[in-house]
């Protein structure tokens, strides 16, 4: 699976549950429709303002934040929030 083309400055997050490691779509269930797990935002900031409401709604999730080239550039869980690059 790999996440959306994007165009500067848009970014995508994808969701996992941090126990069971499996991918959730955008309702935040299992899911095999791979168009269902990207959401997609015009800005980084715009996606962690997003981010910090899902942990509100559910610690249990990792989010992992993708830039246009899809790279992964930040993960963020209950715990943490780190930098990839």
């Amino acid at each position: 699976m790999s996440p959306p083309k994007l165009t500067t400055p848009q970014v995508s997050v994808l969701r996992v549950d941090i126990n069971t490691g499996h991918v959730l779509n955008r309702n935040g269930e299992i899911s095999l429709i791979q168009d269902d797990h990207f959401e997609i935002f015009n800005s980084l900031e715009k996606a962690e303002d997003f981010i910090q409401k899902e942990l509100i709604r559910n610690n249990d999730w990792e989010f992992v934040i993708y830039d246009e080239e899809t790279n992964p550039i930040l993960t963020w869980n209950r715990l943490e929030k780190r930098k990839l690059s």
